[in-house]
């Protein structure tokens, strides 16, 4: 039987070597690499990932850690697009994912504690980022490797994370709601605790300021009948606005139902964020900003899997785009 020495004489390389390219070490060079990488496959040499794992200490299993408010994850195509690329990049490298979920925030926290003891899982990824989150500080007290994805509230340089320019975002569908006329624009939001609402509130705001334009921001609750009365209060109040950004379609959807009864569909230009099957099956169809969360979920799990040393942090922000439908009509 071929073994891990038997590649390394004929690379003419260490058996250390070796052992970094099978774990995906960045301080081997490509050229390296590729030579280990044709000598295996020249002696026919297949990894043994239990010897590995043993050698270790830990699995080959990727944590998927999700809110613990699972309503709002589990009808979220969101979510299932971040979990098919972190599929697709662990399958790639022989890893196992296993989601960590709870009904609540305790229930999720004995998961993990028991994932980490248990089943020896080591790393773990964070689909997202909220203020002050007990989550993350069992990952810290428990020694454990993690990366979020969104932006850190706090030490954002840092922590290991994956995100949008949510900021720039925001920013950007404000931009394309004033060149198509609109000047009084609200902005709808549920949850300040969670970053991505913040930021892209926070680029909102900066657009409409940089515009010498007044600010139209309000919290809304997910329930339908107190989201129509929210917004039957919110249209009385400020007649004038004639477009409305939402954090997210599923809430723009349920925004454009609410207006129905209230005869402001027509009038009132929407934009949203995610790009989702919901702005497609919304009459008229969203605008939305297309945020690649498969893309997110692919480079989310290569950050977590990478082999590097306890100092190194790293951050990527994927692009986004906006995709423009017929939601939003020129004032």
């Amino acid at each position: 039987m071929t073994t891990l020495k038997d590649v390394a004489r004929l690379a003419n390389v260490s058996a250390s070597t070796v052992s970094r390219v099978l774990n995906h070490n960045p301080a081997i060079s490509t050229a390296t690499q590729k030579k280990v990488l044709r000598a295996m496959q020249k002696l026919r040499y297949v990894p043994n990932s239990n010897a590995r794992n043993l050698a270790l200490q830990h699995t080959m299993t990727l944590g998927v850690i999700l809110p613990a408010t699972q309503a709002m994850v589990f009808s979220n195509p969101f979510f299932v697009a971040l979990i098919q690329g972190i599929n697709h990049i662990c399958s790639q490298n022989n890893y196992l994912t296993a989601v960590a979920t709870g009904d609540d925030i305790q229930e999720l926290q004995q998961t993990i504690t028991m994932m980490a003891q248990q089943n020896k899982i080591r790393q773990f990824i964070l689909l997202y980022s909220q203020k002050n989150d007990p989550i993350l500080q069992i990952l810290q007290q428990l020694g454990l490797r993690y990366v979020i994805l969104g932006k850190p509230f706090e030490n954002s340089q840092a922590m290991p994370y994956v995100d949008n320019d949510n900021i720039l975002a925001g920013t950007d569908v404000t931009t394309y709601l004033l060149k198509q006329g609109h000047r009084a624009i609200g902005f709808l939001y549920s949850d300040l605790s969670q970053m991505v609402q913040a930021d892209r509130l926070l680029g909102y705001q900066r657009a409409m300021q940089q515009s010498g334009l007044p600010q139209h921001a309000f919290q809304i609750n997910d329930d339908y009948e107190q989201l129509q009365t929210q917004l039957r209060h919110i249209m009385a109040l400020k007649p004038e606005i004639t477009a409305l950004i939402t954090t997210d379609d599923m809430q723009a959807l349920a925004v454009q139902q609410a207006l129905v009864p209230l005869d402001l569909k027509r009038h009132i230009s929407q934009i949203s964020f995610n790009n989702s099957i919901f702005a497609r099956v919304a009459r008229p169809m969203l605008t939305s900003v297309e945020v690649f969360p498969v893309k997110l979920g692919e480079e989310v799990a290569r950050l977590a899997i990478q082999d590097h040393a306890e100092t190194f942090v790293s951050n990527l922000i994927i692009p986004h785009r906006i995709i423009e439908r017929s939601s939003v009509w020129t004032q």
